[in-house]
């Protein structure tokens, strides 16, 4: 028998031992939350080894959400919704098992929100609001909202505490109405796609040491037409732009050291339909590989198209997945964000994430070493929520 002492030591290096990787397993734990207009809802899943989701407590919104941002520097979340009340932003924080626990609301009155964007270090979340817009109303089955807001086309910076904390806001005009908003991957530069009449163009604003936007406009690059996604990247050292639009289809820049764009070669078809979502991940080879989802007509429907970015900037088509056939109203099922955790891919719908079909049911496509999407397992769940606006996973710490 074990002396008490060595006894004593052995069971407490064997609690240690199971301490440490129940908290290593916590650790490691990816939560995928969607904003819901219909049910004015947060949903939250666990995403498991084999990519199944399960469900989570929902947290409800006073108002219809359009948009959300995760934080994996601190595990945070944060949301816009809208309403009679006008515009707000919220921040929530993502505990061990998922829970989110509002940390503090910005009641800022203002325009409809465009886009939102979070700096990549966790500085700063950056929200783009289209002041032409005077009213808002949805309606999907019996989905129904309206709003009244009043505001100015600009470009908006909330400064973030490192508890994620919402900090006082502030803005600055911006010459045209706002559409899509990206980040540099260095936090460097925010770019944003503006329509002013006839003219469409991408603006350059630097960003400061505290991720607050200098205004005027850095540059200014003319554009075919008004992106719907856009989204950066880093390849051999190299930072780049993708846009995505219904009139040229994917175009790619080069983003040079002062933030200004110059395109890296003319624009390419997205093959299925109006790219609506961009996605850059890193195949187990290390090559960038870009995902699309695009809005089919009623002959080819929705797909997913696969891209490998090569050495010369260029895209080269890898695989375009069809999703399984829906019944319905097409603008119901548009596909409108998309997420990737390690191993599995999502994308969201009006009504459901990635990839949801039906009412209630997700896709769970598996992600092979090369990048391109493998057959998908379908889950029915009566969890999810309808009219899901967007998405966003976090990886609790």
């Amino acid at each position: 028998m074990l002396p008490t002492t060595l006894h004593l030591r052995y069971f407490r290096c064997c609690w240690l031992i199971t301490l440490f990787s129940l908290t290593w397993a916590q650790a490691q734990a990816s939560y995928l939350y969607t904003v819901n207009r219909c049910e004015r809802s947060i949903t939250g899943f666990q995403i498991q080894k084999d990519g199944m989701l399960t469900h989570l407590p929902f947290s409800p919104l006073p108002s219809v959400a359009y948009y959300l941002q995760t934080d994996t520097t601190r595990a945070a979340l944060y949301v816009a919704n809208t309403g009679f009340a006008g515009q707000q932003l919220r921040s929530y924080s993502v505990s061990v098992q998922g829970d989110l626990n509002e940390i503090n609301t910005d009641d800022t009155v203002g325009a409809f929100a465009a886009a939102l964007a979070l700096h990549p270090l966790g500085k700063a979340v950056y929200r783009s609001t289209d002041g032409a817009i005077s009213t808002v109303e949805l309606y999907f089955g019996l989905c129904l909202n309206a709003a009244l807001l009043e505001g100015s086309d600009a470009l908006w910076v909330h400064p973030l505490a490192k508890d994620g904390a919402l900090l006082p806001a502030q803005s600055g005009a911006v010459d045209g109405v706002p559409d899509a908003l990206a980040v540099d991957p260095d936090g460097e530069f925010a770019f944003v796609a503006l329509e002013d009449s006839w003219l469409r163009k991408i603006n350059t604003y630097r960003l400061d040491a505290e991720g607050r936007p200098e205004f005027p406009a850095a540059h200014a690059m003319p554009h075919y037409a008004r992106p719907k996604a856009m989204i950066t990247l880093v390849h051999n050292k190299q930072k780049y732009l993708l846009t995505s639009d219904g009139f040229t289809g994917l175009s790619v820049f080069i983003i040079n050291q002062d933030g200004s764009l110059r395109e890296a070669g003319p624009p390419i078809e997205s093959r299925g339909g109006v790219p609506l979502a961009l996605l850059a991940q890193k195949n187990s080879s290390a090559e960038q590989i870009i995902y699309v989802a695009n809005f089919g007509d009623d002959f080819g429907g929705n797909n997913i198209a696969v891209f490998r970015f090569t050495d010369a900037a260029e895209l080269t088509h890898l695989q375009t997945v069809p999703m399984p056939e829906e019944k319905g109203d097409p603008l119901y099922r548009r596909p409108h964000a998309l997420a990737a955790s390690s191993t599995h891919l999502y994308v969201a719908n009006f009504g459901r994430v990635f990839g949801v079909v039906n009412e209630g049911s997700v896709l769970v496509y598996s992600i092979s070493k090369d990048g391109t999407l493998a057959v998908p397992h379908i889950q029915e769940s009566a969890s999810l929520g309808r009219g899901t606006a967007a998405l966003g996973i976090v990886h609790s710490k």
